[in-house]
């Protein structure tokens, strides 16, 4: 189980990470299309920051059924009404997450299986999707803690 953190442990991990790794997915998102079609390796780099930003808002997001580690954040720590307005993991989001998971994050022969069309990215999508989801959450967040969040970029 893990323990409670304090308001300035919540606090500071808010506004130095939570709402960096919001914000990185809008701005990576947005050099990859930017980089699309013109410099491979920027649009790589950005589509790795990218995946790597989504898959940490997923889990911080909806990771809590995982618990892998004790001191990970998630949204209920911020929100305790979190589990009861969460929406349904975004369908674009599951369709990509084993991927995510696996292609990301481990060097597999799972990678073997994505050829062509199916090594693209739905990157907007992604990014959209995700974006109303982090939405919801500063909506449930209670005033004084949604100030925290104040610098996110939609």
């Amino acid at each position: 189980m893990k323990s409670p953190r304090s308001i300035e442990e919540l606090k500071e991990m808010a506004e130095e990470h939570i709402l960096c790794e919001f914000n990185m997915i809008q701005d990576a998102a947005n050099v990859v299309s930017r980089a699309h079609g013109t410099n491979g390796l920027l649009e790589n780099i950005a589509l790795e920051s990218f995946l790597l930003h989504i898959r940490q808002v997923r889990d911080f997001f909806y990771g809590v059924r995982k618990n892998k580690w004790p001191d990970d954040t998630f949204a209920s720590d911020y929100a305790s009404n979190w589990e009861s307005v969460q929406p349904d993991l975004p369908r674009v989001i599951k369709e990509h997450e084993e991927r995510l998971d696996r292609q990301l994050a481990h060097l597999s022969y799972a990678r073997l299986r994505y050829k062509g069309k199916e090594k693209e990215w739905p990157v907007d999508e992604m990014a959209t999707a995700m974006a109303e989801v982090v939405r919801v959450f500063l909506r449930s967040l209670p005033q004084d803690r949604a100030a925290w969040f104040s610098g996110v970029r939609l």
